[in-house]
């Protein structure tokens, strides 16, 4: 079933969502992906108050999942020389060599 995208007002704040219901799914859970989406999956037999309820009750793990998420993202690299880049976790340092290409 595709994912329905669904509002939500918490504490004072709108929250978007994709809920996700199947036959196959036995218990509630919610998820952030690396593009900062929410995902709620849910019984297909759940009440939407009750999958509300849900969201509500794990809002602050879905405030910093979001938060940890947009840190994480990557940077675009600047690639001008003494620029930094993180590779591996690590800083370093842009250097640019010339090339001899013709």
């Amino acid at each position: 079933m595709t994912p329905r995208k669904q509002i939500m007002e918490i504490k004072g704040r709108e929250l978007e969502y994709l809920e996700r219901r199947g036959q196959r799914i036995r218990k509630m859970s919610i998820s952030v992906d690396a593009s900062c989406n929410v995902i709620v999956r849910a019984p297909a037999w759940a009440a939407h108050g009750d999958v509300e309820k849900f969201i509500a009750e794990n809002y602050s793990w879905i405030e910093n999942s979001l938060a940890e998420m947009s840190a994480s993202r990557r940077q675009p690299i600047d690639g001008t020389d003494g620029s930094v880049a993180i590779l591996h976790g690590k800083e370093m340092t842009v250097m640019t060599h010339p090339t001899n290409d013709a």
